[in-house]
């Protein structure tokens, strides 16, 4: 009632919302110890519960050794996304108390990192979520034998078709069509780092179809299946990411995909009979995503729907570390799908493969039905990318754990090395067709293996 009352005396009654803030701080240490589940059912009733905004500043450490949930029906992986809007959330290690500034830290010299012990989770639905530490941000690694890191990711709320359209996607529940996300923000004073890659997009980037008449693919869809997420950060409302490290940036997996599905739409004729007025591909989600590290940015999987893909490395971009003796360190893995990569280095740049995650088998048996098993591309007419480094190498070797399958790359691909090589590395390749496709190298010299 309050609120309502000031909303109106404020003249936005209807035109925006008011939401309480709550923050926890700490002059030392802080640790969320267990897990957390903010959601609140009195949110979808008729006089919603409105969520608040979650605010943990520690002047040293803040460890997250429990799950901070919200939107979800519980704080556990496996957790069901519910309706309603959810809180946002910031948490700061080594912060700056005495600032107005409720992400301001100290500096990179403070004793303030921020910690995401493995197997946990920050996460939440409608909100936004930023991350802020005066020294490092971990994803700490998990244990056993599909080990989960700390992960990070704003999930969307679940997606509503207007009444006058119907879904063709195959009935398969772990699809997960959502939207309406906020965005991603992390920043690190030194360092952020994460486990190994354990994963590529496809164990939890599902995608299948209904068969045609004639055996092909037919109506298709694909979305995120949450629960099998093991890859650091993640936007899946359409929230853009913004990444930044004053130092390095090792292992990270930053990803914002689309979802997708074929949707009839009809309209009611003047005797009111359904008529049927066409089939379009109803695509959302897939935030801008930018990545700067002041020096390495050292392997990692980068995965963006759509839009512009951004990563910026003040040194080089080149290996990360390996998850086990017989997988060999990877440069950056970029999955891509209607967007366009632009990556800059100042001393060279290591890529180890450049694919369309949907055109890949998916792993993934489990969750989809083998007659639904399908595979195609995302892949827009302005798909592509553009590497760069003012010195160094360009090196594309996809031979190191990618020579499975071709390298398949977007319709504009150009990498540069003002002073060193271009280095390719692959038995062979393909371009997808486009009417203004274009693939140039430019350097003091190219080596084309």
């Amino acid at each position: 009632a309050h609120r309502d009352i000031l909303m109106r005396s404020l003249g936005l009654e209807g035109q925006a919302s008011l939401r309480a803030g709550i923050e926890l701080r700490g002059a030392g240490d802080l640790t969320i110890a267990q897990d957390w589940n903010l959601w609140n059912a009195a949110r979808t009733g008729e006089d919603p519960v409105a969520p608040f905004m979650l605010t943990v500043r520690a002047g040293g450490h803040l460890r997250v050794q429990g799950s901070l949930s919200d939107g979800f029906t519980s704080a556990a992986a496996t957790g069901v996304i519910a309706s309603g809007p959810a809180a946002s959330m910031r948490l700061v290690a080594g912060a700056d108390l005495g600032s107005a500034d409720l992400l301001a830290v100290g500096s990179a010299g403070t004793a303030g990192d921020l910690t995401v012990a493995g197997g946990k989770l920050v996460r939440t639905t409608a909100g936004s979520i930023e991350l802020a530490a005066a020294r490092d941000v971990v994803l700490a690694p998990g244990s056993g034998a599909t080990p989960t890191q700390g992960l990070v990711y704003v999930a969307g709320q679940p997606a509503t078709l207007s009444p006058e359209q119907l879904s063709l996607a195959p009935d398969i529940a772990a699809l997960g069509f959502t939207d309406g996300g906020g965005r991603l923000a992390v920043h690190a004073g030194r360092d952020i780092q994460s486990a190994a890659p354990v994963q590529l997009p496809g164990n939890w980037l599902l995608h299948a179809a209904v068969a045609d008449g004639d055996g092909g693919v037919g109506a298709g869809a694909w979305a995120s299946y949450l629960p099998a997420f093991k890859q650091g950060l993640g936007s899946f409302g359409g929230g853009g990411v913004q990444v930044s490290a004053g130092r390095d940036i090792v292992n990270l997996g930053v990803v914002a995909p689309t979802s997708g599905r074929h949707v009839q739409t009809w309209e009611t004729d003047a005797d009111g009979m359904p008529v049927l007025q066409g089939v379009r591909l109803d695509v959302r989600n897939g935030g801008d995503v930018t990545v700067q590290a002041g020096r390495d940015i050292l392997g990692g999987v980068f995965l963006l729907g759509r839009g512009e893909g951004r990563l910026e490395a003040g040194g080089a971009m080149a290996r990360g570390s390996n998850l086990k003796a017989d997988v060999p360190a990877q440069g950056a893995i970029l999955a891509l799908m209607d967007g366009r990569w632009t990556l800059q280095a100042r001393t060279g740049i290591e890529l180890a493969a450049l694919y369309n995650p949907t055109a890949l088998s998916s792993p993934s048996t489990t969750r989809v039905p083998a007659e639904n098993a399908a595979s195609f591309f995302t892949y827009g007419a302005q798909s592509g990318l553009h590497a760069s480094t003012a010195s160094g190498d360009v090196v594309w070797d996809a031979q190191r754990t990618f020579s499975s399958f071709d390298a398949v790359v977007g319709t504009a691909t150009r990498p540069t090395a003002v002073q060193g090589y271009f280095n390719y590395l692959h038995s062979s390749s393909q371009l997808m067709p486009s009417a203004d496709r274009l693939t140039r190298a430019l350097a003091v010299s190219n080596r084309l293996a």
